[in-house]
């Protein structure tokens, strides 16, 4: 007699199962169906093969890990396979609760807990805090448009609750929360001290060690930051070495403490929002995204969507259009580099950068950009309005930094205007405040704002509907006493000579159509070109992609270039 448990957590149910062929039965399954299709390439050929799987299998404790609604189903590939091969057994369920959390108060902070305004754009934040801080909810989902104050509606419920606070955030994300957290006169202004960063499995382990020792208890900490990809790297670890490790995922947050959980962002790093979710017994969250539509091709991950955000949980306000679109078709001179572009499968617009670096034609591209910049930023100009300018590489961002600031240089009217670069190891500070704000849309076309931008320059393509309308959202309407009414404008750059640009361009107009303002395609007369003309920054800029791509090839086993046979006569 085989003995089974099933225990359900609050969002997730993991088996134990003591007997390989219902294990194999439960793994042929879960392999069929519980893992996102994949692209791959082989050979020139192009097939859909198994990708990240939503569900977690620990060969050496026998077990599996799955969202809670596929209980049932577990229970009939159970008992069918039973059947089949004769088996006895008896299912035992378990049900875990949540533990008593670390209560605090935050009582510093710089903004109204009730918004009085009618009119307000954030006037809604006063019912969706009611809503998610009633007793018995579990789950909240605000699925708000960019520009709504998600962050504020988040840290109002923290006041609300008064426990201790887990943000799981990507890691780009982390100095712009701190800063919120810590700086912001608008934001929670607690001390620095009372968060705790966490980044690096290790880092985790001596955190749960301060949970259990109460040394966080000790220290007073109110908010624990764990970044997407520490904890990601945690739960791998744990699958592999669930055996001997001295974790007990289940206690997860109840040996930290924690009393609330806070996502933003949620369709960024959904796998391991997902698997979070089933693998760790999470206490009440609040999960935060403007765009919770992972697009109509994606069926599998709108399933699973389906799955952790169900919509009895999900907070919906309606979009208000707030910028205009605007999109250029430009041409590429070079008919053999458009020749590659629009071999390139899948298309990959950091190739297509990186190219235009080491053909010598970002100068002309960066040309282009800075042209429509003049005519309508500087053509216009005000004190303190801002723009962003968002490039698909590093490169390209370093190489346009220095662009903008000797084109500044030689101008005696905005000489003084601040330009700042905002990849990894940037100060957020400083792209906050720069006039010209120059980044990647990893880095700064989600959860960023940037107060006072009135222009936008997108340069990548994107086909993404989530990307599109994060990127899309980033300005918001503005009334301003010496500008008036202000509505942004966002800039696309597409090249009329490649096709998935085109194809591209087709599906940000459907995507955005309901959610800006206007949206108007237009052919115009720019032309990136091959040039000799350099300059400094496009020295520097190719001297980079230069090294970049020496350093892929190594020259061990390097034979050279076969000299070419003559003919035989």
């Amino acid at each position: 007699m085989y003995e089974f448990h099933m225990t359900f957590t609050s969002m997730g149910v993991r088996v134990e199962v003591p007997c390989r062929q219902i294990e194999s039965a439960i793994l042929k399954w879960a392999e069929e169906h519980m893992h996102a299709p994949k692209m791959g390439k082989q050979y020139g050929r192009i097939f859909t093969e198994r990708g990240d799987p939503y569900y977690a299998h620990i060969p050496s404790l026998r077990s599996f890990i799955f969202h809670r609604n596929f209980s049932e189903r577990l229970r009939i590939i159970i008992n069918r396979t039973a059947t089949e091969f004769g088996i006895e057994y008896k299912l035992y369920e378990h049900y875990l609760t949540q533990g008593t959390p670390y209560r605090c108060k935050f009582e510093n902070y710089g903004f109204k807990m009730v918004e009085d305004d009618e009119k307000s754009r954030f006037f809604y934040q006063n019912a969706v805090v009611e809503t998610a801080c009633e007793p018995n909810r579990f789950q909240t989902i605000f699925e708000i448009g960019t520009g709504m104050g998600k962050s504020k509606t988040n840290m109002k419920v923290m006041v609300r609750k008064g426990v201790r606070t887990l943000l799981i955030h990507r890691p780009t994300y982390i100095s712009k929360w701190m800063f919120d957290l810590t700086e912001d006169p608008t934001g929670l202004r607690e001390s620095k001290d009372d968060v705790l960063v966490i980044q690096g499995v290790q880092a985790i382990y001596e955190a749960l060690e301060m949970g259990e020792s109460g040394e966080l208890d000790k220290r007073g900490i109110k908010v624990i930051i764990i970044s997407t990809v520490t904890l990601q790297r945690f739960l791998k670890e744990y699958i592999n070495t669930a055996a001997t490790n001295p974790v007990n995922i289940d206690d997860f947050y109840n040996t930290l403490g924690v009393g609330f959980l806070s996502m933003d962002e949620v369709h960024e790093h959904f796998h391991l929002v997902y698997m979070a979710g089933i693998m760790l017994n999470p206490p009440p969250s609040v999960e935060m995204s403007a765009t919770l539509q992972p697009g109509e091709s994606k069926a599998f991950l709108a399933e699973r969507y389906r799955e952790r955000f169900p919509q009895e949980s999900r907070i919906f306000i309606p979009i208000i259009p707030a910028v205009h679109v605007k999109a250029l078709y430009y041409s590429i001179e070079n008919k053999r580099f458009a020749w590659w572009a629009n071999k390139m499968t899948p298309y990959n617009h950091k190739l297509f950068e990186g190219k235009l670096i080491s053909e010598n034609m970002h100068l002309s591209y960066a040309d282009m950009v800075w042209d429509v910049i003049e005519r309508t930023y500087l053509a216009s100009y005000q004190p303190g309005q801002k723009v962003l300018v968002l490039f698909a590489t590093v490169a390209m961002c370093e190489f346009f930094t220095e662009y903008v600031r000797e084109k500044l240089a030689q101008s005696d009217k905005f000489h003084a205007l601040m330009v700042a670069k905002y990849n990894a190891g940037d100060s957020y500070d400083d792209f906050i405040q720069a006039d010209f704000s120059i980044s990647t849309p990893g880095k700064a076309g989600t959860a960023v704002d940037k107060p006072g931008l009135v222009h936008m320059y997108i340069t990548t393509p994107v086909e993404d509907q989530q990307l599109n309308r994060q990127m899309a959202g980033r300005p918001r309407k503005i009334l301003h006493n010496d500008w008036g009414e202000l509505d942004p404008v966002v800039w696309l750059f597409h090249s009329l000579s490649i096709g998935k640009h085109c194809n591209y361009l087709n599906a940000r107009q459907k995507s955005l159509s309901d959610s800006v303002l206007s949206f108007k395609i237009a052919s115009s007369p720019y032309v990136v070109r091959k040039t000799n003309v350099t300059t400094a920054a496009a020295d520097r800029a190719n001297s980079t992609v230069c090294r970049a791509e020496l350093s892929k090839f190594s020259r061990k086993g390097f034979k050279g270039i076969p000299r070419r046979r003559k003919r035989r006569r």
